[in-house]
């Protein structure tokens, strides 16, 4: 299937995956780790039709890893960046709950030839354990009781994490719970509208 939304996340978004190198291009000084290297410039994009080529994007087949992924990158944000946490969970609250996808099947010609074992395979990766590793150097060096607004505690190895730290479990943020919800109504309203 392929999504089709018109006003979604990831409606007309443009992300580099292929760069002609070059010795000046660095991943440094990026808050997140990058496809590639190149900075993208708005003339230097190129597309194709469907006909000519496409990229299967399989980021969400691996759906733990995924959750995981998108938890350290809030992390991330919340302590090298001024933005507010409100914007950091809304940022990626479409990705965590996300409501009537619009999708379109795919011609079968544009697929047919790849192993489905492979797309299987994808989806059961388990890296908890380089998660775990990473989620516990983070919070050795910065405090976690500063990210308790970030909408990431409800995954079990963050919760454990805490509860090793605090000693006691994680408390929902009643500030949390509730622009959580007028979030999911806004965009539930706005999905109407596709």
């Amino acid at each position: 299937m392929q999504r089709v939304d018109k006003k979604s996340v990831w409606s007309n978004l443009y992300k580099d995956f292929i760069v002609c190198d070059h010795p000046g291009y660095s991943f440094e000084d990026n808050l997140h780790e990058n496809r590639t290297q190149s900075p993208m410039q708005n003339n230097e994009k190129l597309s194709s039709s469907i006909s000519e080529g496409l990229v299967f994007h399989t980021q969400f087949l691996a759906w733990k890893n995924c959750q995981y992924k998108q938890a350290w990158y809030m992390l991330r944000e919340k302590k090298n960046t001024k933005e507010k946490t409100y914007k950091i969970n809304n940022k990626y609250f479409q990705s965590q709950n996300y409501f009537r996808p619009h999708y379109r099947k795919i011609d079968e010609i544009l697929y047919n030839h790849i192993n489905i074992q492979n797309l299987k395979e994808i989806k059961n990766v388990d890296n908890i354990k380089f998660w775990k590793k990473n989620f516990r150097e983070f919070f050795k060096e910065n405090d976690i009781d500063q990210f308790l607004d970030l909408n990431i505690w409800h995954l079990p190895e963050l919760k454990k994490i805490y509860q090793e730290i605090k000693k006691k479990p994680v408390k929902k943020s009643l500030k949390i719970i509730i622009l959580n919800l007028l979030y999911k109504l806004k965009i539930n309203l706005k999905s109407l509208t596709y």
